[in-house]
């Protein structure tokens, strides 16, 4: 991945994520530059084949409002499944009163709280609910990982001179 142009990284996520440019401003292709650079992707056809995966998982968290938030849960999603994260968040939306049903959610009006940010959400994925094939997520893995990209993004940023 570090031999890969900025240019290429850039071309990719317009291509395959625009959203996440237009959503995390013009530096947003960086977090996708640091996930890259900590699952070692190897050439164009790993990194565009990541840009989409993380793209999907984005758009299937519109109950996140916040764009960071979503893509943390997106990376999460990367790291271990879609499933295992909307069942964390079925259980933390319970936890904080409100319906664990999305589709009830929704029909209550849309209720923000905690539930919405990973910081908070994270400790559910080892609740019995989240129990996938007869395993629990990696949720220390995954804490990690996520911390990892984070870090990597801010020295990415640093480096640019945004900070």
């Amino acid at each position: 991945m570090k031999e890969m142009l900025d240019t290429t990284i850039i071309a990719v996520v317009s291509d395959r994520f625009p959203e996440l440019l237009d959503d995390l401003t013009c530096f947003g292709w960086l977090w996708v530059k640091a996930a890259g650079e900590i699952v070692r992707l190897n050439g164009e056809d790993e990194l565009a084949a990541f840009t989409e995966s993380l793209a999907k998982h984005y758009r299937n968290y519109p109950e996140i409002p916040d764009c960071q938030e979503r893509l943390l849960f997106a990376l999460v999603a990367q790291g271990c499944s879609p499933e295992m994260v909307g069942k964390a968040l079925a259980v933390a939306r319970d936890a904080c009163g409100v319906s664990p049903s999305f589709t009830l959610w929704r029909r209550a009006g849309s209720l923000p709280g905690r539930w919405q940010t990973w910081s908070f959400t994270r400790q559910f994925l080892s609740h019995p609910v989240c129990l996938t094939r007869g395993e629990f997520p990696d949720q220390l893995g995954l804490t990690r990982y996520i911390s990892q990209i984070g870090q990597r993004y801010q020295r990415l940023i640093a480096q640019t001179g945004a900070a």
